[in-house]
């Protein structure tokens, strides 16, 4: 019997090296790892730039004088200085080197343009009496809108769009002359004469609501019927 409990206790205690063994071989004893590598530090979005103003581009220059229209490129340069009584072919050469070919309308028989040409550039139109622009012939002008690629005034200032009230506060003394036309009181005012036709003749600047500048237009004379 002494000997059957030996041989139990040997199995036993065999079965437990054994299971010991395979114990230990299923567990692994964790190896401490290499200290984390610190991420990169995050490199902050660069601001844009701030973009650079455009700079608008340069425009000519057309000042419609009392007696002459006066040019000048858009570098400043004088282009020509034209009188209200002689040959538009000049000036409508000029105007056309600058701001490119013209819309023209021919008008025959009509009232207060009978016979004559515009000449047009957006806003700006150049009418000449005759149908030849190189005969010595008058021509006047009239601004009503934008003029693309030129900036147009007259000798005083006034340019169409702008306000009454600032222009006005500086030729409140030049002559004038107003009128009701739908509803509405207008003022035509002498901006600069045209000398040859007396004191109430000239460039005209006119506002239909004494609020904005409405057109420019001449030489006419303040009396004129069109």
């Amino acid at each position: 019997m002494g000997k059957k409990m030996l041989t139990f206790g040997g199995v036993l205690a065999l079965s437990m090296v054994m299971f010991t063994g395979c114990a230990s071989a299923g567990v692994s004893t964790p190896t401490p790892s290499a200290s984390p590598t610190r991420a990169a530090a995050a490199v902050a979005p660069t601001a844009p730039s701030t973009a650079q103003a455009v700079t608008p581009a340069a425009e000519a220059s057309i000042v419609i004088g009392g007696t002459s229209v006066s040019i000048t490129d858009a570098e400043g340069s004088p282009v020509a200085d034209v009188a209200y009584e002689g040959p538009a072919d000049g000036v409508v050469a000029s105007l056309t080197a600058l701001l490119g070919q013209p819309t023209t309308t021919v008008h025959q028989n009509e009232k207060c343009i009978s016979d004559s040409v515009d000449s047009a550039w957006g806003g700006l139109i150049l009418n000449y009496t005759g149908t030849q622009s190189g005969n010595p012939v008058a021509f006047t002008l009239s601004v009503t809108g934008n003029v693309p690629g030129a900036v147009v005034e007259t000798t005083h200032g006034a340019r169409v769009g702008e306000p009454w009230p600032d222009y006005f506060a500086g030729v409140a003394d030049h002559p004038m002359t107003t009128g009701e036309f739908s509803g509405k009181t207008f003022v035509e005012l002498i901006d600069d004469q045209f000398t040859p036709w007396g004191q109430d003749a000239g460039i005209i600047v006119r506002t239909d609501d004494s609020s904005t500048i409405s057109s420019i237009f001449g030489p006419t004379t303040l009396d004129h019927d069109c």
